[in-house]
């Protein structure tokens, strides 16, 4: 029996011999990966301790800039809220801001509209040379009749008809006497802008040059009105320029009609009329009110006096 026991063993062991083999050799390459991968951990914690203090280094800037981080973000939210009340702030002077911007374009046609009189003196500057010097009339005759005749219906009447319309369409302060001050106010600009044109076209005979000439005054009065540039943060050496501007004392004195004595309210916040004007530098005292005027006044008595030295000397050259 044993010996063929032994050789069925044999047999059984030579049938098997091919799978241990192959086993073997799967075992010896699964060693050798586990070798391998060993190694490539190894390698990776070589690294890691070759970075360590690289993170230890980084970690103490990062603990170092932290202190800078937390200052820089108390800084950002202190801006924020600046922000947030300064966006307040704007929201609660909007409506003085569209307030004061339907006073200024109520102010600027009145100015623009002036040109007109460069045209119509122009175009009559060559019969009156010649009639005058035909002794039809004198200088002054025909100076007084243009006043009270011309400028004066033409200007007056028209700014009274066209603040009735304008004054209440766009909400302004519903006190008659209110209106009637910011018409007369209106009706000085007016004049004021048309003496000037006056006193313009009296001195060229070319409508070119007349348009020129009274375009760039407008200009300076327009930037040095208080409207467009803040006059209390104006140069010292340009500030002299708002005493000659017509827009400036029109602007102020309806500023004044129109802001004294108002309250403006913005949920909780309240902000009386006067405060803005002492922001703007304006006096809103009676005179500080009536003084622009008088202003009005003195520009259109110089400049029709000079026009009318100028007619003499058109009447002389003739």
């Amino acid at each position: 029996l044993f010996p063929h026991g032994g050789l069925y063993l044999l047999k059984r062991c030579g049938k098997t011999l091919p799978v241990c083999v192959l086993t073997l050799s799967v075992c010896v390459l699964t060693l050798s990966v586990c070798v391998l991968t060993l190694s490539v951990c190894v390698l990776t914690l070589t690294v890691c301790v070759l970075t360590l203090p690289v993170c230890v280094l980084t970690l103490s800037v990062c603990v170092l800039t932290l202190p800078v981080c937390v200052l820089t973000l108390s800084v950002c939210v202190l801006t924020l809220s600046v922000c947030v009340l300064t966006l307040s702030v704007c929201v609660l002077t909007l409506p003085v801001c569209v307030l004061t911007l339907s006073v200024c374009v109520l102010t600027l046609p009145v100015c623009v509209l002036t040109l007109s009189v460069c045209v119509l003196t122009l175009s009559l500057s060559v019969c009156f040379s010649h009639e005058n010097s035909s002794g039809y009339y004198r200088t002054s005759v025909y100076f007084l009749s243009k006043i009270f005749a011309d400028l004066i219906p033409n200007r007056i009447v028209p700014i009274f008809i066209f603040s009735a319309i304008a004054y209440y369409m766009m909400g302004l302060k519903p006190a008659f006497t209110a209106f009637l001050l910011f018409a007369l106010t209106m009706s000085l600009v007016s004049l004021a802008g048309v003496s000037l044109a006056f006193l313009v076209s009296a001195s060229v005979s070319s409508f070119a040059m007349a348009n020129v000439l009274i375009a760039l005054p407008f200009v300076f009065m327009m930037v040095f009105g208080g409207f467009l540039v803040n006059l209390n943060s104006m140069l010292s050496w340009l500030s002299w320029l708002k005493w000659i501007s017509i827009f400036r004392y029109g602007l102020e004195a309806v500023t004044i009609n129109e802001f004294k004595g108002q309250i403006f309210y913005s949920n909780t916040t309240i902000l009386p009329g006067e405060v803005y004007l002492e922001t703007q530098g304006i006096d809103y005292s009676t005179w500080g009110f009536w003084q622009n005027h008088v202003a009005l006044g003195g520009i259109i008595t110089v400049c029709m006096v000079l026009a009318y030295i100028q007619l003499r000397r058109i009447n002389r050259w003739k």
